[in-house]
Parts: C-alpha cells; sequence; structure tokens
C-alpha cells in the first residue's frame, strides 16, 4: 500500500527542558509529504485512519443486534472520530498547542478503538486473526500519530 523510502528532516528532540533539532530519520514519503503537504489527504495517517474506519464499520454491522448500543456504535465512532481529528489537527497548524492536543484526542480515540476491538474479541464477536490484523493497524495508526506528536513545530513551522 505505502512504498518506504529513506528520508532526513530537522526535527525537534525534547531532551530534558530543552529542545535541539538534529537530522531524523523518516520511514516513508507518506510522513514527508505530511509537513510539507497543503492537505491532510495526503498523509499516511489520514489515509490509514479512513481505510480503516471502513474495515470496521462494515465488520461492526455484523455484529448482533443486542450488541449494536453497547459496542457497534461505541467502535464506530472511535474509529470514525481519528481521521476527523487530524483533519482538524491539520487545520488548527497555525497553533501548536491546538494542534497538539487534537492529535493528542485522535490518539485517544484510536486507543478507544483498540480497547473496544479486544472487547470484542473476548466476548467471540472477532476471531484470533480478524482481532491481529485490526490490533495492528490500529497500533500503526497510533504510533504515526505519536511520532507526529514528537515533533510538532515540524508541521505547524514551516518555512
Amino acid at each position: 500500500m505505502f512504498s518506504p523510502t529513506l528520508y532526513f528532516r530537522r526535527e525537534c528532540v525534547c531532551t530534558g527542558d530543552a529542545s535541539e533539532e538534529q537530522l531524523t530519520h523518516l520511514q516513508t514519503d507518506h510522513y514527508r509529504k505530511m509537513a510539507t503537504s497543503y492537505s491532510f489527504r495526503d498523509s499516511e495517517v489520514y489515509q490509514r485512519a479512513q481505510v480503516q474506519s471502513q474495515y470496521i464499520c462494515e465488520w461492526s454491522r455484523q455484529l448482533p443486534e443486542e450488541e449494536q448500543p453497547s459496542l457497534g456504535a461505541p467502535i464506530r465512532e472511535a474509529a470514525g472520530a481519528v481521521a476527523t481529528l487530524i483533519a482538524e489537527a491539520w487545520g488548527a497548524r497555525h497553533c501548536e498547542q491546538t494542534f497538539q492536543e487534537t492529535l493528542a484526542k485522535a490518539h485517544a480515540k484510536a486507543k478507544k478503538t483498540q480497547g473496544l476491538l479486544d472487547r470484542a474479541w473476548m466476548h467471540s464477536h472477532l476471531g484470533d486473526e480478524q482481532h491481529r490484523l485490526f490490533d495492528e493497524a490500529w497500533a500503526r495508526i497510533c504510533t504515526l500519530l505519536r511520532r507526529i506528536m514528537r515533533c510538532t513545530h515540524s508541521f505547524c513551522h514551516l518555512n
């Protein structure tokens, strides 16, 4: 889906109270593109969140009717909110604190999605393999969000 390409970029490295910059190796084109693109739609994390949200939506509609209010609706809401919050954060790049706080909300919703997936798995609504695939995908989204949150100034203070 996403081909890895090696890049280097100046990024913030927080050490204690001080921030210093260093050259950091980036994993993908899409991460580099997010910092310099004009649209949140170009970012790997947004694209992955959209795709995984769609998968969650399709899967959750197959849950038993009695599970829809307690599991189906909450997992669709949590998963769907991640991409929306990424887009909202992108619009708030002019304020680094708001950008970081909104990404933190997206991260929390992604973790909530993982927790609800665990609950579905424990109640045998998800098989082992399907749970593993969902969990790995959402863990990757969380990793990408954390990576961006570590160095928000790279996204907010573009030259």
